[in-house]
């Protein structure tokens, strides 16, 4: 990571209902999800996250690289836990998608990639 940047969170807030004990489903509380909130849970906004984003774990890694960014693929990886088999195509999508941007090794969202 760069800077005092914390370590990339592995537990994500999901916005799904979660079951009560009786069985029945409590709603998700918007304000509490930062992916809805536009929030990186740090004081830096994400903005909203792109609608045409579905994969849970392509919103893990937008979400991940708009909080740690700058990063490398070898951040993400460890931080996230996933494969590089896995990491890498969503990567490629994320860029070919205009949601982040590749300078180098590192990987930011793409409003941010130019210095």
């Amino acid at each position: 990571m760069s800077g005092n940047q914390q370590p990339l969170a592995t537990s994500e807030p999901t916005g799904e209902p979660t079951p009560t004990d009786d069985g029945r489903e409590n709603e998700p509380d918007p304000a509490s999800d930062e992916r809805t909130t536009g929030s990186a849970g740090d004081g830096r906004a994400t903005g909203p996250m792109p609608a045409d984003l579905r994969s849970p774990r392509a919103k893990l890694v937008y979400l991940a690289v708009h909080r740690h960014a700058p990063v490398s693929a070898d951040e993400l990886r460890s931080g996230l836990r996933m494969s590089r088999l896995a990491l890498y195509p969503i990567l490629g999508e994320l860029v070919r998608r205009g949601h982040l941007a590749r300078r180098g090794q590192r990987y930011a969202p793409a409003a941010r990639a130019e210095p």
